[in-house]
């Protein structure tokens, strides 16, 4: 296959991709999914080149609301509607390269956060990321601040590299305009 024919083909364009068995009926391509393994994270406020940017892993991004049980009249049957939403704290795993902003952020809520150098809150972005490294989706954790930081699990019998968790509190998440 030619050079200029196979990146015609990877791009979904050219001849190749009439006959491309992964694109469906209205031949849009089918395996143009979002891999979890692409993604980038960076706090509003500080810079990123101040943080550690080895992200491993984000999980506990989760909105959750609460089942309100009411009744109409003498309606028989108990009927629910959403009440207050909730969302879990999001847990960060990365590889450890040192003290950096995000760890020194968490230090000085330890330390009792002076009010007076701001709010010890901030909006976290956490952007998908497609093939080309452009972000596809931003959701925002809003008002997040760590309340949890763990040191990497040291174990000198194996090869494993060393990799904190950081537990953020968020009062909302929400998507936000790529």
């Amino acid at each position: 296959m030619a050079d200029d024919a196979f990146v015609d083909y990877l791009s979904g364009n050219g001849p190749l991709f009439e006959s491309n068995p992964r694109a469906n009926a209205n031949n849009v391509r089918t395996d143009q999914y979002m891999g979890s393994f692409r993604f980038r994270v960076w706090v509003e406020t500080i810079d990123p080149s101040l943080v550690n940017q080895a992200w491993l892993r984000v999980s506990g991004v989760v909105s959750t609301s609460e089942e309100m049980e009411f009744m109409h009249g003498s309606d028989p049957y108990v009927r629910k509607a959403p009440g207050r939403a909730t969302f879990e704290p999001v847990s960060l795993e990365r590889v450890y390269e040192g003290t950096d902003a995000l760890y020194k952020w968490r230090r000085a809520i330890e330390m009792g956060w002076d009010p007076r150098g701001g709010d010890f809150r901030r909006n976290v972005n956490i952007e998908l990321l497609d093939r080309a490294m452009q972000p596809q989706r931003r959701m925002v954790l809003s008002n997040a601040w760590p309340s949890r930081w763990e040191l990497p699990e040291l174990d000198a019998s194996g090869p494993n590299a060393a990799v904190e968790r950081i537990t953020l509190t968020v009062e909302e998440v929400y998507e936000d305009e790529v």
